[in-house]
């Protein structure tokens, strides 16, 4: 390939994978543009994160012949890999070094493995295909940002002249890559402030003047101090609307509110998600990024689960309780804030504090104002306006004309059930009823008048199927599997474009390709994926 050809590729690469900031198009648009230029049948983006006390990877999106995919699922990597990966990544920080790789080497058997799990209808074809990946880092001034994988299918070997092209198309994908994620994270910033701004009807406390009476009259006790509040009760009961009444009725309403679920973020990513980052802390960390910390100063800071956080972070978080000081992950500067700490847990913790999962010298800290939060069933008497509410929020929410009416006896079969699952399972069980309700009265006919009436059967069902007492309910995936499936068989397996199935169903079609593939469904009419070699 000459140097005029090579300069035809670099432009019509960047034009593609730069021209858009949905990662999962650009993605795609390029795989379509270079299949046929090189072997290739899939294109995948990933991270390492490599540093002193972590070290993982992490797939980001992929795209074949079905579309694009963000795919942000961990690689896993056998420990005696890593350090030639950390050689491979150093010389990588210099220069370009692509890394070709057989369909034996650990890492492309974790993306086989993950393949047969995406596309499982194809799970013996990608068993048995034997293919072969070759990878180079992206860099942006000498700043590793990611990685990427082509991926080829067949016995012919990758050569010196697929290193050349992955070479000369290193810098468009990683400015790509780059813009994604920081995108990316700028939308999920926006969102997190959107969420730590609104203080509306969505966190009204429901039951302050009946049965959460005495709780209300805590929290108006409390709300005006800066002292450390535990709130205490099983899942679903509504702590956090509690957190939310305690922040809005305190001298701290104007600033923000600031929530985090110490149990949903993994352990390796709890000390930037608490303290922020600076630059280059680590693999992808492009930029200074807040943690929840920084962004609640002049406001309130809701640990929710705050059982579930490891031991280390709790460390931490004790000399931040105990001096209002931190630094960034990668940062020697100190910060001071001016934060009240909420906290909650439905955890034993003094039996944590005996099995050493949680810190006793924490424990004291945090339980200075505890204010539990009862069960639904020892509130029956907010079960009505509850469903009132309920009902006209999950309207708005589905875009339904009108806000049906409750059937004869459904008010009883409600309050005579015993709620294992609290607020949380009420809201659940009203959107339901109205999802299977067609405009016609709710009823709950599936609920059982007894403490012991469980759901399992509708996690359990083999049959994609649930049962529910005596009746017998359709999945929402299940319906959705079916109508998508006769979709694709009107259109004869047509997916984008005019009369295709994303046209019928009124979304994009990447978004379709992502649903059927979480979905397991498998096109009517299938086009050939995985291709043989092309040389």
């Amino acid at each position: 390939m000459g140097d005029q050809e090579y300069g035809e590729l670099f432009q019509e690469v960047t034009k593609r994978i730069c021209g858009s900031l949905d990662i999962t198009e650009a993605l795609h648009q390029t795989f379509v543009y270079l299949k046929d230029r090189i072997p290739l049948v899939m294109i995948f983006f990933s991270r390492y994160e490599i540093g002193q006390t972590k070290k993982s990877a992490r797939l980001i999106a992929f795209a074949n012949d079905d579309g694009g995919f963000i795919v942000d699922e961990p690689i896993v990597i056998p420990e005696n890999t890593w350090n030639y990966l950390e050689s491979w990544l150093k010389q990588s920080s210099q220069k370009v070094m692509p890394w070709i790789r057989d369909h034996t080497h650990p890492i492309n058997l974790n993306i086989k493995n993950m393949l047969m799990r995406r596309f499982s209808y194809r799970a013996q074809e990608i068993a048995n295909a034997p293919f072969e990946t070759i990878t180079c880092a992206l860099k942006i001034k000498d700043q590793v940002v990611g990685n990427l994988t082509l991926m080829r299918e067949g016995q012919v070997p990758y050569n010196q002249c697929h290193t050349q092209v992955i070479q000369a198309i290193n810098h468009p994908f990683a400015i790509a890559l780059s813009n994604a994620l920081r995108y990316r994270e700028l939308e999920q910033h926006h969102k997190a402030l959107q969420k730590d701004a609104s203080h509306s009807d969505e966190n009204r406390m429901i039951g302050a003047d009946s049965g959460l009476r005495h709780v209300r009259q805590l929290i108006e006790d409390v709300a005006l101090t800066d002292s450390p509040v535990i709130l205490l009760g099983s899942t679903g009961t509504g702590k956090e609307v509690a957190a939310a009444e305690i922040h809005k009725l305190s001298d701290r309403c104007k600033g923000p509110m600031i929530s985090m679920n110490c149990g949903a973020i993994p352990e390796s990513l709890i000390d930037s998600e608490l303290f922020g980052h600076e630059k280059g802390a680590f693999t992808g960390a492009i930029e200074a990024r807040p943690g929840r910390f920084e962004r609640a100063h002049k406001g309130t800071l809701f640990l929710d689960e705050i059982g579930e956080l490891p031991i280390s972070a709790q460390a931490r978080l004790l000399r931040i309780l105990q001096t209002g000081e931190f630094e960034r992950v990668g940062g020697s500067q100190k910060i001071r804030v001016d934060v009240r700490i909420i906290a909650a847990t439905n955890r034993n913790i003094p039996e944590r504090i005996r099995n050493k999962k949680f810190r006793e010298d924490l424990w004291y800290r945090l339980y200075v104002f505890p204010i539990l939060i009862p069960d639904l069933k020892h509130r029956k008497q907010d079960i009505p306006v509850m469903v009132d509410y309920f009902i006209s929020k999950k309207c708005r929410e589905m875009n339904l004309p009108a806000c049906p009416g409750l059937a004869p006896q459904a008010m009883a079969q409600l309050q005579s059930y015993d709620w294992p699952g609290n607020v949380r399972e009420l809201e659940n069980i009203i959107e339901r009823a109205l999802i299977l309700s067609r405009g016609r009265p709710l009823c709950f006919n599936e609920l059982e008048p007894s403490a012991t009436a469980l759901t399992e059967p509708m996690l359990q069902s083999s049959e994609n199927v649930n049962t529910l007492g005596k009746f017998r309910f359709d999945t929402l995936d299940a319906v959705m599997s079916t109508h998508i499936i006769n979709v694709l068989s009107h259109t004869r397996g047509k997916i984008s474009g005019v009369g295709g199935a994303a046209e019928i169903l009124a979304i994009h079609p990447n978004t379709l390709r992502n649903r059927m593939v979480r979905l397991g469904i498998k096109n009517p009419f299938p086009r050939v994926v995985l291709q043989h070699d092309r040389t």
